[in-house]
């Protein structure tokens, strides 16, 4: 049986692709759906997914245009640029003091140096936050046309109407990266830092300007700590083996789409926050309000120096590829970005990167840490299974593992960029040793882990669930389902109790070891002190007449009884905690149910995980 999120996935990938005339690849579909869902956490229509899913194939696939020549004479149309187009352009001169709203203009041509009358030209306002190229240490270096800032690329452009006395131009755009020449000495002058002069102890004084190598650029994703949609480059560092991870997040994520792999770019004031450290471990820097991309181009780096024409992407994508001909990187690694169809469990090999999968959890592991290059690194093991029964084991390490800490068994997770390599185990039977195809996920990887089972955003939206009655949902297992239900009572867990004390970062009951608190699932002492959490079962029914016990834990308890967990726990009355939870009888709305068996009892366990908005 499918998921209503494979089902939701199949349908708009069918109305995509007969809009387009081609088959849409599968996991770009998914990915796009989680994506809206955190922009819409209350639900989305059937015509925002699908405007929206088009648009977004038409960025995504469309081939690139050439820069055309345009007369001196000829007014350039607004319709030849939409927001999404890509410049590449060469800077010709500077406009002198000349300012429009407060910001320097600069002058643009295909030309190679200007002079020529029939050239077209057109002027580009530069955004404040540029405004220190011109006026300050980087202006005597940005018209050098064998050693400065040569060129600039750019996107979310508006291009304003010609008029008899006024030519059209570009307004401000803080979209832009600029082309920096290999022999330029503001590399030797300005960026001199490596990762290794990024420490929690310089934060506050330094200003940092590195040059970092592009090894990947992720597509667009929904965030696990905020609404907006991020994406990441990953970088490597020159003067080491080390990587570090530019986030870009909400707008500024269109930035990604003017750097490319395997280019070098010089970072000027990213934001480094202390989060961002490990230890002393740097994991990753945010594109910020002042951060300025400068990508170090080489003798071709202006393919199209004869046109002027806006592009919407700069390579086109092709995805009828068949597993013979996927992508091989430098590591001899299979690629499946672009692999059309959805991949299965039996679908794995060894050597395969960016893999998109798609199940239900069924058993996790505590952390196991390790030591790892000096420093500890946790890692949490997680089985999933798909609709068809069959099963892998997936290791997600360091920050990927603890993000993901609240999952549970029984929810349904998309998984996105996991890779897989052998693995030797000793055979039991004595004959040696076997190799086993293991699954990771980890930060390197751009590995992102979306609960589908609490996504309110999905959830929320009726084009995108399927409800069903509880009679339908007792054939449900190892999955879960959506149901209008009307709670009739309550009881207390097997555990006697009818609040837990939880660590938060995972929600699992914390233990008492020498008189200290201990998370067994983190294994870890915890520096904060835990809090009070509810975990009661009602019994539900729904128009089938079908009576269910459900668990309810947590937020869900909370927001279904109007009382807190540790609100709860503070009420000394038994009589009176007797009346708070009678308030619930009657309660009645819509919920999503995760259902998974126990694997020591064979139990089988119903979870409320989300109460949907209606």
């Amino acid at each position: 049986m499918d998921t209503p999120f494979s089902s939701s996935v199949e349908w708009l990938r069918d109305q995509v692709s007969a809009t387009a005339a081609t088959q849409v690849p599968w996991n770009w579909t998914a990915a796009l759906l989680v994506c809206l869902a955190a922009q819409f956490p209350t639900g989305v229509t059937a015509s925002i997914v699908l405007a929206d899913a088009e648009s977004a194939w038409l960025r995504a696939s469309a081939a690139p245009k050439k820069f055309a020549a345009v007369p001196n004479t000829t007014a350039i149309s607004e319709a030849q640029v939409s927001p999404n187009s890509l410049f590449e352009l060469r800077i010709v001169a500077l406009k002198g003091p000349a300012l429009v709203c407060g910001n320097p203009i600069t002058k643009l041509s295909d030309g190679d140096d200007g002079s020529t009358a029939a050239k077209f030209t057109i002027d580009v306002i530069l955004h404040s936050k540029f405004k220190f190229i011109v006026d300050g240490s980087f202006a005597s270096d940005i018209l050098n046309p064998n050693s400065g800032i040569n060129a600039l690329r750019f996107t979310s452009a508006i291009l304003t109407k010609r008029t008899p006395s006024i030519h059209p131009r570009f307004l401000p755009t803080q979209h832009m990266v600029f082309l920096l020449s290999p022999n330029s000495p503001l590399l030797s002058t300005h960026f001199t830092h490596s990762l290794s002069h990024i420490t929690p102890q310089s934060l506050p004084t330094t200003l940092f300007q590195l040059v970092l190598k592009v090894t990947s650029i992720s597509p667009p994703t929904a965030s696990s700590t905020t609404t907006l949609p991020r994406r990441i480059i990953r970088l490597r560092d020159l003067k080491s083996t080390r990587t570090v991870h530019l986030v870009l997040y909400g707008d500024s994520i269109k930035i990604a789409d003017l750097v490319e792999p395997n280019e070098l770019i010089a970072i000027y004031n990213p934001f480094v926050h202390p989060a961002c450290f490990e230890g002393t471990h740097l994991k990753e820097l945010e594109y910020g309000d002042w951060t300025v991309l400068f990508v170090v181009s080489g003798g071709d780096s202006l393919k199209n120096d004869e046109n002027m024409e806006p592009s919407s992407k700069s390579q086109s994508i092709q995805v009828s590829r068949s597993k013979s001909s996927l992508p091989i990187d430098e590591n001899g690694r299979y690629d499946f970005k672009w692999y059309p169809n959805r991949f299965t469990f039996s679908d794995f090999r060894p050597n395969q990167k960016n893999v998109c999968i798609l199940g239900t959890i069924v058993h996790m592991t505590n952390n196991m840490p390790i030591q790892k290059e000096g420093r500890k690194s946790d890692r949490f093991g997680i089985r999933l299974m798909d609709e068809h029964g069959a099963t892998i084991d997936l290791t997600l390490w360091d920050q990927v593992g603890l993000s993901n800490r609240r999952l549970l068994l029984g929810q349904t997770v998309y998984v996105q960029n996991v890779s897989t390599a052998w693995k030797e185990k000793k055979d039991s039977a004595g004959g040696g040793s076997v190799a086993n195809c293991f699954v990771v996920g980890n930060e390197e990887y751009g590995t992102s882990v979306f609960c589908l089972s609490t996504s309110l955003g999905l959830l929320s939206s009726p084009v995108l669930r399927k409800l069903i009655t509880l009679k339908e949902g007792t054939q449900v297992l190892n999955a879960g389902f959506s149901a209008r239900v009307t709670v009739t009572g309550f009881s207390v867990p097997a555990s006697g109790y009818l609040t837990e004390y939880i660590h938060q970062p995972c929600a699992r009951p914390l233990e008492t070891q020498e008189s200290i608190l201990y998370c067994r699932f983190c294994s870890l002492f915890p520096p904060i002190k835990g809090v009070h959490s509810l975990n009661v079962i009602f019994h539900i029914t729904d128009a089938s007449g079908v009576q269910m016990e459900v668990l309810a834990r947590g937020r869900v308890a909370d927001e279904m009884l109007g009382v807190s967990g540790p609100e709860f726990n503070a009420i000394v009355s038994g009589e009176r905690r007797v009346q708070v939870l009678e308030r619930v009888i009657g309660w009645s709305g819509l919920v999503w149910v995760s259902v998974y068996k126990e694997r020591k009892t064979d139990r089988i366990v119903r979870r409320i995980d989300a109460v949907i908005k209606d």
